[in-house]
This record gives structure tokens, sequence and C-alpha cells, in this order.
């Protein structure tokens, strides 16, 4: 009755009963983003396997625009959205990272840069992104850019307690 108001019992079109189970049915031309995501991060792995660079680039560009944010985000710290949720938020930040990866090697620099700025918002601790943010700053000549990326990833290192490298 909260998702469909106003329908009498047995009417119900979204939230149908099958058996002793319920399953929960889409409009036509209706998407949900956590299945599009998913979808995408699959087509992006079977491009990779077979080698088309410019189609795996594509379904991770795909998977970032359909990237909510952490699943079920309001339910907090929910056990069994645990490993959903760190899941899918690894194939987001390592969908950025590709594709940051891919732009700084093409030498666009805005982009790749802007791409690491997603992948932390997304997981500010992702190592990676930190180090190439840096680099992408240094290569683009980018001196305070790039001293502020460093000092944010020495804060994030000192709050997880590492000591950074020389």
């Amino acid at each position: 009755r909260l998702v469909e108001p106003g329908v009498a019992r047995g009417g119900f079109r979204l939230v149908v009963r099958e058996g002793s189970a319920y399953r929960f049915v889409l409009p036509p031309g209706r998407r949900v983003d956590v299945l599009e995501f998913d979808l995408a991060i699959a087509r992006a792995r079977g491009a990779r396997v077979s080698g088309d660079v410019a189609s795996t680039e594509d379904a991770l560009r795909e998977a970032i625009e359909w990237h909510r944010g952490d699943l079920f985000a309001d339910e907090g710290p929910a056990s069994w959205l645990e490993e959903p949720r760190e899941r899918r938020r690894r194939q987001a930040v390592d969908a950025v990272a590709t594709i940051a990866a891919a732009c700084l090697e093409r030498g666009e620099l805005d982009e790749a840069a802007e791409m690491c700025a997603e992948g932390l918002h997304i997981d500010r601790y992702h190592d990676p992104s930190w180090r190439m943010l840096i680099t992408i700053r240094e290569r683009a000549g980018d001196t305070g850019s790039a001293r502020r990326a460093r000092d944010g990833y020495g804060r994030v290192l000192t709050e997880l307690g590492v000591t950074a490298e020389p």
C-alpha cells in the first residue's frame, strides 16, 4: 500500500505476489540504476576481455553515469548490504581510475584530474587515485593544485596511521 496507495488488495502492479515471494515489476521504459550499473560493468568486462579498448571505456563511462553512491545508503551499516555495497563501490572507483589512466595516457589532463576527483569522492582512501591526481597536476605544471593534492593525500595517510613514502 505504501508503494501503490489507493490500490485494492490483489490489484497491485508494481509489487506482485508469486507463490510465497514478491516480485517488483517495473513499468515499461523504466530502468533501475543498480541494474544498469551492473550491466555496464559486465559490458566493460566483456569488452576488456576481447581487447576492445574503446568499448571498455564507453561501458565504464556509462557505469559511472549510473552510479548514484552507496547502495541503499539510507539503510546505514546493515550487514546484508556490506558485500554488495562494497563491491559496487570498488567497481565504481576502479571504473573511474581506469578512465583517468586512459585520459592521462592520451594527455587529457583536465579530464583525468576530474576522474580522479570523482574516484576520491566515491572513496577518499583510494591510494591509486591520490597518486594519479598528484602526477596529473605535476605533469600539467599546476604546482598549487599538485601541492593541495599532496596535502590531501598526506592527511588521509595520517588519518590511516600510515607513514608517507619519501
